[in-house]
């Protein structure tokens, strides 16, 4: 802090070491807020080591999610605040929460969530020694059977969101290459990425010479490049894998796909608006609140999206009212500074209402 304060250590404790959404929006997180708090990255190690590094942000690398790692680190760090993000992180982090004020950081949906087993069950106990619960979107909480019981202390933020930062990205990418239609995300379950070939499978019969990339890695990429193999797609997809700045691609498609199972929030989406994109998604968890007729479509099933994406890649006019509606939407949902802002606030607020804890035990 510019006023000869002591910074609010925070420790970022997060269970993959690689690099997608939520890392993504940790990172900006952290580097939005340098001159007030001072961060640590815990997680596995991975690919996110050497983003972190080109970042200048402190990072230590556990072996597993475990009891006695977090607790390790906790003795070492000595954090003012746990900022755990998403379910494993915020189930192991509370078992310290009466030492270190925890925030849980929920950035998706998943399928368990709704309904009564071990994971929905662990993550009720562990949600009741939470100082908050942040949510990517209203969903979250809705879906999760037991979410009613954490309303109040459950607040929706959103994703940081900086269009121009976006812009100057995509300049920066060296990528120059056209594409008709683009699939951005981790190549898993959630973000269905067969499905995208099934509807780039029929497009292609209204729209013979399609073009259309994908980018991200994960554990269906074998299936993914089998797929395009059988099918004969070798011509028409071109995967390009992991990019640290896929910005360059994205301003060089047309259209962004996004057949997701389930989204948190779904920032691809966002990101791809501030650059003119319009966005064809499933309807589903954050991307409900943002994707709409103005600047795209949500959709359901695989013939939906292949015939709004044809539509509107045959139709110059629909194409260009949608870009339009892309960029001015992405404009509204800038809010990077206030976002930042409001973090930080909540940091000092949860170190209060300990405070105040601590003082009625005396």
């Amino acid at each position: 802090m510019d006023n000869g304060m002591e910074k609010l250590k925070v420790m970022h404790v997060l269970n993959t070491g690689g690099y997608s959404g939520a890392e993504h929006i940790v990172i900006d997180l952290i580097c939005g807020n340098r001159d007030q708090c001072q961060c640590v990255y815990v997680s596995r190690k991975g690919k996110i080591q050497e983003i972190l590094k080109k970042e200048g942000i402190e990072h230590h690398a556990i072996k597993r999610m475990t009891f006695y790692e977090i607790r390790r680190q906790i003795h070492r760090i000595r954090p003012d605040v746990i900022h755990a993000h998403d379910f494993t992180a915020g189930i192991v982090c509370s078992a310290f929460a009466k030492a270190v004020p925890v925030i849980h950081h929920l950035h998706q949906n998943s399928p368990w969530m709704k309904g009564k087993n071990i994971k929905s069950m662990a993550y009720r106990l562990s949600a009741q020694k939470a100082s908050c619960i942040l949510a990517v979107s209203e969903s979250v909480m809705k879906e999760y059977v037991f979410g009613r019981e954490f309303l109040k202390k459950t607040k929706v933020m959103g994703n940081p969101f900086d269009a121009s930062k976006i812009r100057t990205l995509a300049k920066k990418g060296e990528w120059k290459e056209g594409c008709d239609l683009l699939f951005c995300g981790r190549l898993s379950v959630p973000k269905n990425p067969l499905l995208f070939l099934d509807i780039v499978l029929e497009v292609k019969k209204k729209i013979p010479d399609i073009k259309a990339v994908m980018i991200g890695d994960g554990e269906l990429k074998h299936c993914v490049m089998e797929k395009i193999k059988n099918e004969n797609l070798q011509h028409t997809i071109q995967m390009l894998g992991f990019m640290e700045n896929p910005y360059g691609v994205m301003k060089n498609c047309r259209v962004l796909c996004m057949p997701s199972l389930w989204e948190g929030f779904g920032l691809a989406a966002l990101e791809a608006m501030a650059l003119g994109k319009p966005v064809i998604a499933s309807a589903v968890g954050g991307l409900t609140h943002f994707v709409d007729e103005s600047c795209g479509a949500l959709c359901e099933g695989q013939s939906e999206f292949a015939d709004r994406i044809s539509k509107l890649l045959l139709s110059p006019d629909i194409y260009e009212k949608k870009s339009k509606g892309a960029m001015a939407r992405s404009e509204k949902m800038d809010n990077a500074t206030e976002y930042v802002d409001a973090i930080v606030g909540l940091y000092n607020e949860v170190l209060k209402d300990r405070g105040k804890c601590v003082a009625e035990e005396r």
